[in-house]
């Protein structure tokens, strides 16, 4: 029984294309086919076609797959991926997006390479093709996947909205001007309420620079953006210090007075009121309130001005 494995010279990462296969015959009985070597004898290639060697760790590419193969261990995998990054990197820069879509290269390839790993752990050489017939797919896959995870509108959103611009589109052509809602809206044999909710989700979709200005020329992003309302964080953890502070100092009053500072500033009770909870003319109760505020003017816990 005979085995063949496809070996594809790659240029730059990608298959040649109507580039000349090798085939090896594998002895009856084994169970692992031996990759070839360049120049190997009975394999038909010269130096020409010898694989590139991996820049990463200084092994031929065959050597990588035999260890993989045998161990199926994350350290060679991970080897194999890195001597595959060539031809990660041509798939992702292909399919980089166009004008509106803000991708990196770099974010492209990271997703690309769950789809080369896959690809690694999924190639068997003994079915006869080359590697890259199988990672590019699979690289291509799994870009567009993480593309679409992460695209604020669905599919059948952005179909919609492709459609509204071709239609929009070929409305100009024919009346040279920007056509109406209702022109559209014909066009597209749907109502003006649809092609207006189009236009919405379109918006919502579409991404916006925070440093653009507004159609207005009025500030946008940060500026617009920002709740004039919204207490500083500066000013939120300032407070947050004194009301500890106040709590500290407060808590080194005898207790009637105590008492009378937290009823009268905390509560906004009336001296009366207190004289009545503590059995008191309200004239000792200012006395009390006076008494206490001297002790923490005095505590130098807060500053005199607080309780002025």
């Amino acid at each position: 029984m005979s085995v063949e494995v496809d070996i594809e010279p790659e240029v730059g990462g990608l298959p040649m294309s109507g580039a000349p296969s090798t085939a090896v015959m594998a002895a009856p009985g084994r169970t692992q086919p031996a990759l070839p070597r360049a120049g190997h004898p009975g394999t038909g290639t010269g130096p020409a076609a010898a694989p590139r060697v991996d820049p990463a760790s200084d092994r031929d590419p065959h050597d990588l797959w035999e260890a993989y193969l045998s161990s199926r261990s994350v350290a060679d995998r991970n080897a194999l991926a890195r001597h595959y990054a060539p031809l990660l990197r041509s798939v992702a820069t292909r399919m980089l997006p166009g004008p509106g879509r803000y991708v990196d290269l770099e974010d492209l390839e990271a997703f690309g390479f769950f789809g080369l790993c896959d690809a690694i752990e999924r190639f068997d050489p003994s079915l006869g093709y080359a590697f890259s017939t199988l990672a590019v797919p699979r690289i291509r896959g799994s870009i567009i996947d993480h593309l679409r995870s992460m695209d604020p509108a669905s599919r059948t959103v952005r179909a919609q909205v492709k459609l509204l611009d071709s239609t929009t589109d070929s409305l100009v052509m024919e009346l040279d001007r920007q056509p109406t809602v209702a022109e559209i809206a014909a066009r597209m044999e749907t109502t003006p309420d649809k092609v207006e909710t189009i236009q919405l989700q379109a918006m919502a979709a579409a991404p916006i620079s925070l440093d653009t200005p507004g159609p207005d020329g009025s500030p946008w992003g940060h500026q617009a953006l920002a709740d004039a309302n919204a207490t500083a964080p500066s000013a939120a953890l300032e407070a947050a210090e004194l009301s500890a502070t106040i709590a500290l100092a407060i808590s080194k009053l005898r207790d009637n007075e105590r008492y009378v500072i937290v009823e009268h500033w905390f509560h906004g009770r009336r001296y009366a009121d207190i004289a009545e909870d503590l059995g008191v003319t309200e004239s000792r109760v200012c006395q009390i309130h006076t008494a206490a505020l001297g002790r923490l003017r005095q505590s130098r816990l807060i500053s005199s001005h607080y309780w002025s």
